[in-house]
């Protein structure tokens, strides 16, 4: 296996979860957003540790730039029959209906997002999106009744539907997949789709 490449292995979602939560609540406290994880489930999730890792942190990231100062985010962890769900919920601004879809397309950025967050790059969310969909999931968003946006992702528990390519899938190919660029050799270079 070639340098940088990852392999597939179970591991408890709520300890990675909770690790996530526990790296982030320093940029909560600074703003005094609590961050408050509840978890119903210690199932396992057959794939990267790392590249979930990513997938999950872009989500609550997110959402802690998005909620206003001495408010709350919650992380909410489910297990349906055999898939995990994870919820972040916040309670900033939502997105508007008509950005929900286009949210985790590469470079999208919402008009509150450029306004009051000029660095980003529009490419977390769309990243998670690739990340979750190669290892079986899912990933959507909704506006809260009561306001704030909240994120799930949806993944197969433990062996369900991951294949042996995912074996393979890498950061590069995810923030590749991300920009809708195709591995083109065993070197990593890329080219534009047409």
């Amino acid at each position: 296996m070639a340098p940088g490449w990852r392999s597939a292995t179970r591991w408890i979602c709520r300890l990675l979860v909770e690790e996530i939560a526990e790296e982030a609540a320093l940029e909560g406290d600074v703003r005094e957003v609590t961050l408050r994880v509840e978890s119903k489930t210690s199932a396992h999730v057959l794939g990267s540790r790392e590249l979930l890792h990513v997938a999950i942190e872009n989500v609550l990231r997110n959402a802690l730039r998005h909620t206003p100062h001495a408010s709350t985010v919650k992380l909410e962890l489910l297990q349906a029959g055999d898939q995990v769900s994870l919820s972040v919920y916040d309670q900033g601004p939502g997105v508007q209906e008509s950005d929900l879809r286009r949210m985790f397309e590469p470079f999208f950025r919402s008009e509150d997002a450029r306004s009051n967050f000029p660095s980003g790059s529009g490419l977390g969310l769309a990243m998670t999106c690739r990340i979750v969909e190669k290892h079986g999931g899912s990933v959507a968003a909704r506006n809260q009744q009561t306001g704030g946006l909240v994120v799930k992702l949806l993944f197969p528990v433990g062996e369900s539907s991951i294949t042996t390519w995912h074996d393979n899938f890498s950061m590069r190919d995810a923030a590749g997949d991300a920009l809708g660029l195709e591995q083109r050799s065993a070197e990593d270079r890329y080219y534009q789709k047409p």
